[in-house]
């Protein structure tokens, strides 16, 4: 184990407030450097910025060379020029970015948030935005939204009402009609459920846990051991006690074939990556490397190779699907990439985001000013982590193209669901070793489409938009 692991950050940062048809995600990794010693206003920022880019940003080569900071009313403008070269090469998608101390410990140790407390897609190559998870205790879940809703509508009022098709064509139109995560924001909903009424809903942004881990079960199956599920929205704190206590469950009913949900996970602690990766491994032993960290050539006394630490827990999990969609990443990533080269793994749904680096948070002291700034690698025991395309890569080569079965997430079912698209295709996978004859046809043209850029923040992300693709 690396010291410091629960440091580091592995998930997506970049455009907010979005879907599955484009949103970004976070990432990090070791011990994080001090705070530096400033003052809270905006040139401070600025070289505080500049200063720890030129130190530890992993694409040194990318930087410009030559930085006036006084052209850029802002250090969030100048951060984004200075990362601009790496995101033309889709290295850095907006991960860099800054953000709130404050929020941010409360994102990663007590599991909250501030939000209307659900999430929402946009299904591809269509201007439609549909509810894919609501969160217990939210004022989205009191206003009675529920999973597969259509969105049809936002405003602050009814007498303002927005149309989603016109709001998702304009340059973050979606972002602004919704605000920032700021609580007591209100907004009037128009929505379609899923029995085809059409009817308006209040809801106001507020304080809310987010359940990291809110189902786990035991899928029973005729003559052999039962599949274990795991859903999981986010690699937080609060997250390695539910995921202990299920894999205690697994292990004394023998699984060994299992299914982990990331459809909607952007990623987030790298030590709640490693536990799950542990938890998934227990014929591991402590000199197998598990993944491997790489910094730029200032820092690379801070590489690190990371092993396998074995746990009480941990089922021997011979067969492993994901569930996936464009939205999984880093942390997501991380699971997937390092588990490969140990078991039969699969992935169900589409292709990941593509996000094999991560970030240390800078702090600027005295100030709650935080930057998330891309600066490691994460690659596996056979040293791969090219995968900025997503898992698995584009184009295709022979990691995962074989065992990657093309799904829909079905939002007419639960997930876990053995009738939901997505888990019946990786029940169907744990069964036949490939897959089902209804999506074998299409998995090729899946893997090879584009993916839309990225949209930047309008403003300073709240962990819930860079953790949570999509969620508001």
């Amino acid at each position: 184990m690396i010291s410091g692991i629960c440091a580091l950050l592995i998930a997506c940062g970049g455009g907010g407030g979005g879907s599955g048809g484009g949103t970004n995600p976070p990432g990090s990794g070791g011990n994080n450097p001090p705070p530096t010693a400033g003052t809270c206003n905006i040139e401070s920022e600025k070289q505080f910025v500049l200063d720890v880019a030129r130190s530890w940003y992993l694409f040194l080569d990318l930087l410009p060379t030559n930085v006036d900071t006084a052209q850029y009313p802002t250090a969030d403008a100048l951060l984004d020029a200075l990362t601009a070269q790496a995101r033309r090469q889709s290295r850095d998608r907006y991960f860099s970015y800054l953000t709130s101390i404050t929020a941010e410990e409360q994102y990663f140790e007590q599991g909250e948030s501030v939000g209307f407390g659900f999430s929402v897609t946009v299904p591809t190559s269509q201007l439609r935005l549909f509810v894919t998870d609501v969160y217990a205790g939210s004022g989205a879940a009191e206003a009675g939204f529920q999973r597969g809703d259509e969105l049809l509508a936002v405003g602050a009022s009814v007498n303002d009402l927005q149309p989603v098709s016109q709001l998702l064509v304009q340059p973050n139109g979606w972002q602004a009609a919704i605000g920032p995560s700021q609580s007591g924001i209100t907004r009037v909903f128009r929505v379609r459920t899923r029995d085809g009424a059409v009817i308006d809903r209040t809801a106001t942004k507020r304080p809310f846990s987010l359940d990291p881990v809110p189902r786990t079960a035991l899928i029973e199956r005729e003559g052999l051991t039962p599949v274990g599920y795991v859903s999981l929205r986010s690699f937080i704190q609060p997250a390695n006690e539910a995921l202990v206590a299920a894999f205690a469950s697994f292990r004394a009913r023998n699984v060994s074939d299992v299914i982990i949900d990331l459809r909607y996970n952007g990623g987030g602690l790298l030590s709640t990556a490693d536990l799950l990766v542990n938890l998934l491994s227990g014929a591991r032993r402590d000199t197998d490397i598990e993944f491997q960290i790489q910094h730029n050539a200032l820092h690379k006394d801070r590489d690190e190779v990371v092993f396998f630490s074995p746990h009480p827990s941990a089922v021997q999990a011979d067969r492993i699907v994901f569930l996936v969609t464009d939205a999984s990443a880093s942390a997501s990533e991380m699971v997937i990439n390092s588990l490969a080269p140990y078991a039969d793994v699969a992935l169900v749904g589409e292709r990941t985001y593509g996000k094999p680096v991560g970030q240390y948070a800078f702090d600027l002291e005295g100030c709650d000013t935080r930057l998330r700034l891309v600066t490691f690698k994460l690659t596996n025991r056979d040293g791969y982590g090219d995968y900025y395309t997503g898992l698995p890569p584009n184009p295709p080569d022979t990691r995962f193209a074989e065992s990657f079965c093309s799904a829909a997430d079905d939002l007419m079912s639960d997930p876990g669901d053995p009738d939901e698209a997505m888990t019946g295709e990786a029940l169907f996978w744990l069964a036949n070793g490939s897959c089902s004859d209804a999506v074998s046809g299409i998995a090729r043209a899946t893997l090879s489409e584009e993916r839309p850029a990225p949209e930047p923040f309008l403003h300073r992300p709240a962990p819930l938009e860079v953790y949570l693709p999509g969620a508001l």
